[in-house]
């Protein structure tokens, strides 16, 4: 449990805000999406990422509205991913 627990902190904040929006009912859910962002960091698969993360900041967009900062921080995070995965495209051209 410490280690979901840690690996918890670790995620961004936009990330975390939306597990927290998913109810206690769904802890399913919340393990299946810790899973995805554990398996996404260590592959490096910024293409995956993208889609990850493009879905997080249509979620917090039509909840929490564009303005809030959890939203801000989750377009910030797409930003860098479409960044690193034009490089690792690049990097195999």
């Amino acid at each position: 449990m410490l280690l979901l627990l840690d690996i918890y902190k670790k995620l961004s904040s936009a990330t975390r805000d939306f597990l927290e929006m998913i109810t206690a009912a769904s802890y399913h859910a919340i393990a299946i999406a810790i899973a995805i962002a554990i398996v996404l960091s260590l592959i490096e698969t910024y293409s995956l990422r993208v889609q990850h993360e493009q879905t997080t900041l249509q979620i917090l967009q039509a909840k929490l509205g564009a303005e809030d900062l959890h939203t801000q921080d989750a377009a910030a995070c797409l930003e860098y991913f479409v960044s690193k995965a034009m490089e690792q495209q690049k990097a195999v051209i």
